[in-house]
């Protein structure tokens, strides 16, 4: 094969160098975006539990009611209390959901202010588990969306250039 021949057909084995200078700006804008969204979703996460405080500091406790199981629904149940003449319903979900049948008693604990801030727990147990870092689930595909976009990007590109090695010089 001539030198010329040879030139010619190398080029076009290989991107050009404005291409591959466009793809990796691409790849690092693709990275960046991934990081903002890794580092926006985890900021803020970290759940004070300040209903759960109030409750630890002035609990009152009602006997609550079962009042429908889904055991089969990651061991939730449904269980609801009256305060004031107004009912109070929560879905709440234990390991032994499947010993609680529809009208047994509950102890319910619950904010005086707020009835709605209720757990079957000891407040204190309820505030220390509902305190700490979390990601909520909105968040999620703010994270994994973008590190696939990257991950399809450079399983693309390996498999491009590994084509082209394969391909070798002067094969279109």
């Amino acid at each position: 094969m001539s030198g010329h021949r040879r030139r010619a057909a190398l080029r076009w084995a290989e991107p050009s160098v404005c291409t591959e200078n466009l793809m990796r700006k691409f790849n690092a804008a693709i990275i960046l975006i991934a990081a903002f969204s890794a580092c926006f979703s985890l900021s803020g996460c970290y759940n004070e539990a300040k209903d759960f405080q109030r409750l630890v500091q002035s609990p009152a406790s009602v006997d609550g009611t079962v009042v429908y199981t889904e055991c089969n629904q990651h061991g939730g149940f449904v269980y609801s209390f009256v305060v004031a003449d107004h009912e109070y319903r929560t879905r709440t979900s234990s390991p032994n959901c499947s010993a609680m049948k529809v009208g047994d008693k509950v102890p319910v604990f619950y904010d005086p202010a707020h009835p709605a801030t209720n757990t079957l727990l000891p407040p204190e147990r309820a505030y220390q588990q509902a305190k700490g870092w979390y990601i909520p689930e909105w968040t999620m595909p703010l994270i994994f969306v973008p590190l696939m976009v990257v991950a399809g990007i450079f399983h693309s590109a390996r498999r491009s250039r590994a084509s082209r090695r394969d391909a070798g010089p002067g094969a279109r």
